[in-house]
């Protein structure tokens, strides 16, 4: 915590209150641990660039520009479980990680088009690698193996 602001001026403020409430609105576990980490912005520039990003974010949904939908399933477990040797996982778990992949290709692909009208948030993206080869190597090995217990149960 900053030497500035202290705990009992983020209690006057209500702040953690202000993070509990927000976290009530995340879809996952990992969403809602990362906001009760906030912490107030002390740093003049990096305040005015996340108000930057927020700002291009609310005005998207004013105008033909609109954020494509960015929801993310929590895959935690499954990247856990790929570093364990001799472990798997099950097509399902694959298939999340495609779902991710391909949401977040969409937003890479979304603010490259409109990096004019998105500036900050293309900014915030750009150092982000696209997954289409992840996407890929998944989708043969599933479509491979559903192709062969299709056929198997015929």
């Amino acid at each position: 915590m900053s030497s500035k602001i202290t705990n009992k001026t983020l209690n006057d403020l209500e702040f953690f209150t202000v993070l509990a409430r927000i976290s009530g609105y995340c879809t996952t576990s990992l969403g809602k641990e990362n906001v009760l980490k906030i912490e107030p912005i002390t740093n003049k520039a990096n305040l005015l660039e996340k108000l930057q990003q927020t700002n291009e974010y609310l005005a998207s949904f004013q105008n033909e520009n609109k954020i494509p939908n960015h929801h993310f399933e929590e895959i935690t477990k499954e990247i856990h479980i790929l570093g364990i040797e001799d472990s798997f996982l099950e097509a399902p778990s694959f298939q999340q990680i495609v779902s991710i992949s391909n949401t977040v290709n969409e937003l890479l692909k979304f603010f490259k088009k409109f990096k004019a009208y998105h500036p900050h948030l293309y900014a915030f993206s750009e150092p982000v690698d696209a997954t289409s080869v992840i996407v890929e190597h998944i989708d043969k090995i599933i479509n491979r193996l559903s192709s062969f217990w299709f056929t198997k149960s015929l």
